[in-house]
């Protein structure tokens, strides 16, 4: 898998319902989510991650597996989420990213 389809959080972007947003443009299908290209290819902080840590927001990390915490709480609870519902884990891709 390319390099940047992979979100700083291990996510695989084909996750994302701002991704999806804007590959099947869902705003002139009636539904209202923001657009996104992804973290990598919009040189951004991580926008779900970001507001809980620093070090993704202000783009001092690349990948959470950079961050001397790892895991840390946010990415725990949305590994569970991504297991549960898309059967993959953020946490393993992380540790074959890395």
């Amino acid at each position: 898998m390319e390099e940047i389809l992979i979100a700083p959080c291990g996510m695989k972007f084909g996750l994302c319902v701002h991704y999806q947003a804007k590959e099947n443009d869902l705003k002139h299908k009636g539904f209202n989510r923001m657009y996104c290209d992804g973290c990598i290819p919009r040189d951004k902080g991580c926008l779900h991650m970001g507001d809980n840590c620093d070090n993704l927001a202000n783009v001092l990390v690349r990948y959470c597996y950079e961050c001397d915490i790892i895991p840390c709480k946010r990415l725990k609870v949305l590994d569970k989420r991504y297991r549960t519902k898309y059967h993959m884990s953020m946490i393993e891709n992380l540790t074959l990213i890395k």
